[in-house]
């Protein structure tokens, strides 16, 4: 007998008050706009170790009524004052160094930070609940990387996909994602897990999108020769930034506590095909070469998401094609470019 696909329920939680944690990084500024502009009853918190954090570019298009605590969560008092002041209903924990390369060459630094500030934001919340029953909603922001290398036979990838990481940024994100586990079982601490897959960010110029783009600017305003890029042949599944954040308040408002989720787009693209699509959008030729630098000592070859319990669980869907999503990230990125020169 064939089982029923389930069907997303709406018990829309009532959500006041969140915070998100490194809101001055690039995803942290995205999810922040998004409240900001279409959650107008919800009051917006963020930390931050920046000491003028609203100067950040990241959130100019946020006004000083946020409040942003200057906070180093990997220093345990300084994120219990923090969360113990702003308790708000919900967090998103989005902070986390995230840069796949760097990882390489600086891990302690990577891993360090990534499972510290986690570690001390579960245990601030332990704690606050144990004193008086404080237990708001975790969003956990982990990421696809933790599955590492997955044949492509196994693709698309289910969160039941044996974990795997690579590198060591996704073995700090493996050890978020199991704190996370760990916290919600043995303490009963309310947690959703998310693996996000790729998506465009224009805030990023780390990552291989945002620097073929940012170079192929420089290229058509004379202040650079050619393109460098490393590897080309990984294949990515990618969603548009506003369908990446809109995801995370989703399934804040209604996904499941104590579950894990995969997010992601449904059309892939190889690395080498999107630096054409980048190319092709400019009015001059763009040459482009290697650079043994960007090349990273392990990669992933292919990540393709399975995310159909996010959906049934939400109702969540990508709105936008790949075609728009680069067309909003590059128009993004132009603006950016225009204000660095």
């Amino acid at each position: 007998m064939n089982e029923k696909p389930e069907i997303a329920i709406d018990m829309k939680k009532n959500i006041r008050k969140i915070l998100i944690t490194g809101i001055t990084g690039s995803g942290g500024s995205y999810l922040a706009d998004y409240i900001f502009n279409n959650k107008k009853d919800v009051s917006l918190e963020g930390t931050s170790r920046s000491i003028n954090p609203h100067g950040h570019k990241n959130l100019k298009n946020l006004d000083k009524s946020v409040k942003i605590y200057n906070c180093d969560l990997t220093d345990f008092s300084s994120c219990y004052r923090a969360i113990n002041e702003s308790r708000p209903d919900t967090i998103f924990h989005l902070a986390s160094i995230a840069n796949v390369r760097e990882s390489f060459l600086n891990p302690i630094a990577t891993v360090n930070n990534n499972v510290n500030i986690t570690l001390n934001l579960l245990e601030t919340l332990r704690m606050l609940k144990d004193n008086d029953g404080y237990n708001p909603l975790l969003i956990l922001c982990s990421s696809s990387e933790v599955y590492g290398i997955v044949e492509k036979q196994n693709n698309p990838i289910t969160e039941d996909t044996p974990l795997n990481p690579v590198n060591p940024y996704s073995a700090s994100k493996l050890m978020q994602d199991s704190l996370g586990h760990v916290y919600s079982k043995s303490y009963s601490l309310r947690v959703i897990r998310t693996r996000m897959f790729s998506y465009l960010n224009a805030r990023r110029r780390d990552l291989f999108s945002t620097s073929f783009a940012m170079q192929a600017f420089e290229i058509a305003n004379g202040k650079r020769d050619k393109l460098l890029h490393g590897n080309l042949e990984s294949e990515r599944t990618i969603i548009d930034i506003r369908d990446a954040v809109e995801a995370y308040w989703i399934c804040a408002e209604k996904g499941r506590e104590g579950e894990i989720y995969n997010i992601g787009g449904t059309e892939s693209i190889s690395v080498g095909k999107f630096l054409e699509i980048i190319k092709s959008k400019f009015d001059q030729d763009i040459h482009s070469e290697i650079c043994s630098s960007l090349v990273r000592p392990t990669d992933i070859p292919i990540q393709r998401p399975d995310h159909s319990k996010f959906t049934s669980h939400t109702g969540w869907k990508p709105k936008y094609s790949l075609n728009e999503a680069i067309g909003y990230f590059l128009n993004e990125v132009g603006q950016n470019y225009k204000q660095l020169t």
